[in-house]
């Protein structure tokens, strides 16, 4: 996509879908410091989507950002930007899930409760995955916590996990893989996650098969 297509009557509308206090979150990740190019949080995240939605170099991001009298920036300002516009954008996200789920306030407790998932994303006019998003949720604190993009051909996996000493990581039945698990309990990390019999058989340590139904008393 061109800059020049980018939908800008929409910004207004997307403004009443973000945050309240939107101008005073960036303030808790040091995401908006120097206000002199970037005066506000609802122009470092329109700067952001731009960069996202187009796939240009930040040289043309800059440019077009230049010409609209969003920012006056050159293409290494825009870069140091974004690169502090992660942690950010896991608040604002954190915010906008928080409005429509019963979540439970954050804890001291030194556990992390981690809820990973991923999403497919395709190319405009295109049949199949071309990129996948994967995600992090920390229950701990309520904010997203990894973001990683990779091609379509990565599936979803807890190899991606990252998985720390102590986490506990859920994940749907797409995660109930032997090495994902594995790589997970290496790390010192626990599992909960659904399973597929075809995709997680399970056995004794000393090899045989473990009897899932018989061992909880169904039969």
């Amino acid at each position: 996509m061109q800059p020049s297509q980018l939908p800008e009557s929409q910004w207004p509308y997307l403004l009443t879908l973000l945050p309240t206090d939107l101008e005073l979150s960036p303030r808790k990740t040091r995401a908006l410091q120097r206000r002199r190019e970037v005066s506000d949080a609802a122009t470092l995240l329109r700067m952001a989507l731009i960069y996202a939605a187009t796939g240009n170099s930040l040289r043309s991001v800059s440019a077009y950002l230049r010409i609209q009298g969003i920012a006056q920036l050159s293409d290494v300002a825009l870069l140091k930007r974004l690169r502090a516009f992660a942690p950010w954008l896991g608040v604002v996200l954190t915010s906008m899930v928080s409005r429509h789920l019963d979540l439970p306030p954050p804890s001291d407790h030194p556990l992390r409760l981690w809820i990973l998932d991923a999403t497919a994303v395709s190319r405009p006019g295109s049949k199949g995955t071309d990129f996948r998003v994967h995600l992090g949720f920390n229950l701990q604190n309520l904010s997203i916590d990894q973001v990683r993009l990779t091609d379509g051909k990565e599936g979803e996996t807890l190899q991606n996990a990252a998985a720390q000493l102590g986490d506990v990581v859920a994940a749907d039945r797409l995660y109930g893989i032997r090495s994902g698990i594995a790589a997970v309990v290496a790390a010192g990390g626990y599992v909960i996650v659904r399973m597929a019999w075809s995709n997680l058989p399970l056995c004794h340590p000393d090899g045989k098969p473990f009897d899932l139904v018989a061992a909880l008393g169904f039969l």
